[in-house]
């Protein structure tokens, strides 16, 4: 029994003419199957690649959906070669996120009614000449994480009141400016646990301990951790002797962990 598509079968755009060997890696063989595009040309796709729904044209169909959204490659001087600008790909991942609904990504952007203003949608010569290029290992953050990708001053921004929301920002910042961060403020300033840890040098899990039971916030951010529970736990490993009536051991306590 063949469990290969057979010939005749229509994925997308694609219609497999035959079977097209297999293709191996390592101890892993899988099935290639020859497949005719609507377009016209022929190409080799691996048969779980069509079932699966991954791969449904030779290429075209891509392409058509890059060049509605405005993404093909254009003669600017930052598409060179096979690697384009830092500036090129992050103007394209916020066009998709943002704008192609076919995007894994567009639920979280698109999906939740981030727009990109109308001077970057419409060129991305405007998007280089605000922005410029970013610095090595840096891609583009919003400021305000519930706002748009906007430039602050076109029409469109200065209509609905949108400032210039973006910046050129590494991982690690762009990971302290999430919706989903615990921001705690304390003394008029707003961090998150993770910036209060560093600040203050506690661990941040004791921070959000604390928190979660109650402390008042600014005890909690700057009271140093209780050394003798930790010293506590290890005595009762080691030496149960000495326990207390009540399984309690006789090391004097911090008042303040």
């Amino acid at each position: 029994m063949s469990f290969h598509s057979e010939a005749g079968t229509v994925y997308g755009r694609l219609t497999v003419i035959k079977k097209a060997g297999t293709h191996r890696h390592g101890r892993n063989a899988k099935s290639q199957m020859l497949c005719q595009c609507e377009c016209g040309n022929t190409k080799i796709v691996l048969d779980a690649c069509l079932k699966s729904g991954r791969t449904i044209s030779c290429g075209c169909a891509h392409r058509e959906r890059a060049k509605q959204l405005g993404l093909s490659r254009k003669r600017h001087g930052r598409c060179t070669g096979k690697k384009p600008s830092g500036a090129w790909r992050s103007w394209r991942a916020m066009m998709q996120r943002c704008c192609d609904k076919n995007s894994r990504n567009f639920p979280l952007y698109g999906g939740r009614g981030i727009k990109v203003c109308d001077r970057w949608n419409t060129s991305f010569e405007d998007f280089l000449e605000d922005m410029s290029e970013p610095p090595p290992k840096h891609s583009i953050d919003r400021i305000d994480n519930s706002g748009h990708y906007s430039c602050g001053k076109c029409s469109e921004c200065l209509e609905n009141d949108w400032p210039a929301n973006c910046q050129w920002a590494t991982a690690k910042q762009q990971g302290r400016n999430k919706r989903n961060n615990h921001l705690v403020t304390h003394g008029g300033l707003t961090l998150t646990l993770t910036e209060w840890s560093e600040r203050n040098g506690l661990p941040r899990n004791l921070i959000g301990r604390r928190l979660q039971r109650g402390w008042e916030v600014g005890l909690a951010l700057t009271a140093p951790p209780d050394r003798s529970k930790v010293h506590q736990r290890r005595l009762d490993r080691t030496r149960p002797e000495l326990k207390g009536e009540e399984g309690k051991t006789d090391v004097p306590r911090n008042p303040l962990a």
